[in-house]
């Protein structure tokens, strides 16, 4: 799928998860350059075919191309990087001023239950688990997409290009490092070279999206805490903001590929059912 094809379908997505209740019709047109949601194509026909063996995945074999889809990160030593590296500073100083420091870290764990939170108090664990379980497998795949584009850019992350930028969480000195020497030396090549773009911000962004499409009523708090959970990278000196950005375009693409298929759409109607159920809601919008 082409880049301009692909954008006009993540506007679509983004369009229809997030207006507000009521204010697209199916007799309206939605904005230029978007195209309707049931423009979108299902993968493999109308109906779920589940795998006989191995494990189900909600995007296509060959999905999009990551690298061709974002634009490349700011050239090392450019004005543009300079400023990506000033607004990390910048982040990470009002962050300690305002006590957000900890919850940054706290967000390095790939759980969409970190974003759930936003939809309120949960009174049926159970079924809340069984949803987050769903939530957190899509939005894993979503940020997978990443993986290629981050290897083939090679970015050095903000701690490597500059001392003064704090290293926290996953990213501190030594932080889950590997026993064997080689190994270790062989990680922390590969985890300090692999800035851009950022997987966290792609699988936060997920997690925001397929929330804010689960409970459209508190999809601004959902959609807000899927970026603020992506933007905790930035505070704990995992990423720059432009990586940040470009993880969220990905998982918007990934989410658009998702929404496609129907074995996607049978488990996320489950998993809203009990998603609501659990939050003390009546069914989906």
């Amino acid at each position: 799928m082409s880049k301009p094809n692909i954008r006009a379908l993540i506007g679509s997505v983004v369009f229809v998860l997030l207006a507000p209740p009521g204010l697209v019709r199916a007799d309206e047109s939605l904005p230029a350059g978007m195209a309707p949601a049931a423009a979108v194509q299902p993968v493999g026909g109308t109906q779920c075919q589940r795998p006989v063996t191995g494990e189900l995945r909600y995007l296509p074999a060959t999905p999009i191309d990551a690298v061709a889809l974002i634009e490349p990160p700011p050239a090392a030593g450019s004005a543009a990087e300079r400023a990506d590296l000033a607004a990390v500073l910048k982040v990470q100083r009002a962050a300690r001023a305002a006590g957000r420091t900890a919850g940054a870290v706290a967000d390095a764990e790939i759980s969409c239950a970190r974003v759930a939170a936003a939809a309120g108090e949960f009174h049926d664990p159970l079924a809340a688990a069984s949803a987050l379980e769903f939530l957190t497998r899509a939005a894993s795949e979503a940020s997978q997409l990443a993986r290629v584009a981050k290897r083939y850019w090679h970015r050095p992350r903000p701690y490597v290009t500059s001392a003064k930028v704090e290293r926290l969480g996953d990213v501190a000195p030594g932080a889950d490092l590997p026993e064997s020497p080689a190994a270790s030396a062989s990680y922390r090549e590969l985890r300090d070279h692999t800035s851009y773009p950022s997987g966290h911000g792609a699988f936060g962004m997920a997690c925001g999206l397929i929330l804010a499409r689960m409970v459209p009523e508190r999809r601004g708090e959902l959609y807000a805490r899927g970026s603020s959970f992506a933007d905790s990278r930035v505070i704990i000196g995992a990423h720059y903001p432009t990586d940040v950005a470009a993880g969220r375009l990905i998982a918007t693409a990934a989410m658009a590929l998702m929404m496609a298929n129907p074995c996607f759409e049978e488990d996320f109607a489950i998993a809203q059912a009990a998603l609501r159920g659990s939050l003390g809601l009546g069914a989906g919008h």
